[in-house]
Parts: C-alpha cells; structure tokens; sequence
C-alpha cells in the first residue's frame, strides 16, 4: 500500500469518525430536548447517563476503527517485511560477490608479485649469463674459470648451460602464471 492512498485513508477515516461522533451527539442533543425538554438535562445524574449512552454508542465504533486500523498496520507490517527481506538478500548477494571480487582481485595480486620475481630472477640469470659467455670468450679464446653464485670456481660453459636450462625453467613459470592471470581476470569480467 502506497503511502498518498494510506494517508488518504487515515484522514477518510478521521473525518468519518469526527462526523459520526458529532452526529450523534447532535442527534442525542435534538432528541434528548425534544423528549424531555432542556431542564431534565439540568440535573447531574442525567448527564451521567447521557456519558454511559454516549460511550455505548460510540465504543463499538472506536473498536471497530482500531480493529480495521490494525489489520491495516498488520498488512503494512508483512509488505515492509517481505521488502526488506528482499533486499537484505540482495545486499548478502552482493557481499557475496564482493567478497569473490577480492579474493579474486588478491589471486591476481599474488600472480603479479610472483612473475615481478620472476621477471627480476629472468634479468638476473641473463645477466649472469652474458657475463661468463664474456669470459669464455676473453683472451683469444682461452677459458678461464669464473666464481660462480655458490662461491666456487667454474667452467663458464657450464654454467652458461645450467643458466639456460634455468631461463628455460622461469619462462615455463611465468608462462603457467600469465595463463593463471588470463583466467582470472576472464572470471572477474564473466561475473
């Protein structure tokens, strides 16, 4: 129920209820001075019960209001409950989906972190590798040997092999990564 036509009602029902109450009493008042005259109306004992008549008549109206008033609140009560279980269902689904934008979003932190890494680990290992292909090459052809990153001393090729096998080994990595990210960021866009 919409809240111009419950406020159309509440006052419908207002003015009816003043001009029944004031109706009556306009009756009571015409009826009581045709009957009796206005000096019966003079003793207290006659207003009492003119008050016992006047609730008589007008109890089960009041009742009757209130009853209908209630039912009407009742029925208001039910629809506002019903919205608002509607839209506390809406608001948990899109916590719901908050929730997996984050745990999304941080998935797709962690893969960023992790192939910075192994982008930095990449240079590094080419960098490592150019500089024993350098020795290797030095003085007309002559290998000497190089400190390796364990702190022992090495033939340059080989650890130029061990260097590429590792390159080869971080490039699977980041491949692996780069797919996990495309999938990830398909599922965030999907939802």
């Amino acid at each position: 129920m919409d809240q111009k036509r419950l406020d159309r009602q509440m006052t419908a029902t207002r003015w009816i209820f003043i001009g029944v109450v004031g109706l009556v009493t306009i009756a009571y008042a015409g009826m009581g001075y045709m009957t009796f005259g206005w000096e019966k109306f003079s003793d207290p004992a006659t207003w009492g019960q003119v008050g016992d008549y006047f609730g008589g008549l007008l109890n089960p109206i009041v009742g009757a209001c209130t009853l209908y008033w209630l039912l009407v609140s009742v029925r208001i009560q039910r629809t506002e409950l019903a919205e608002t279980r509607s839209a506390l269902e809406k608001t948990q689904l899109a916590a719901e989906e908050q929730v997996k934008l984050a745990l999304l979003s941080s998935q797709i932190e962690s893969l960023n972190i992790r192939a910075a890494f192994i982008s930095d680990e990449l240079s590094h290992v080419r960098a490592s590798r150019l500089y024993y292909v350098q020795c290797a090459n030095r003085e007309h052809g002559t290998i000497s040997k190089v400190i390796s990153e364990n702190g022992k001393y090495e033939d340059p090729l080989l650890l130029i092999k061990t260097d590429t096998e590792r390159i080869k080994e971080l490039n699977e990595v980041r491949m692996v990564l780069a797919e996990r990210l495309t999938a990830l960021v398909g599922t965030t866009n999907v939802s």
